[in-house]
């Protein structure tokens, strides 16, 4: 069913192995830098919905104690 991602992937892995001179801990390394920066605005914007959340917990507090 995900095969196409298990491919596409392994792909990538052995791209930035050959990339690093044939290292696959700096491949490694380098892959989860990749998706660190490609999941980066999912990071920001969770982040931001915490800090909303947190400003708004005494209200819901406020309106649960009625």
């Amino acid at each position: 069913m995900f095969e196409w991602l298990y491919i596409g992937l392994g792909y990538m892995l052995g791209w930035f192995s050959d990339i690093t001179g044939g290292s696959y801990a700096l491949a490694l390394l380098l892959y989860a830098l990749v998706f660190k920066i490609l999941f980066l605005p999912f990071s920001i914007k969770q982040q931001k919905n915490q800090i909303k959340m947190a400003l708004l917990a005494p209200k819901i507090e406020l309106i649960k104690a009625k």
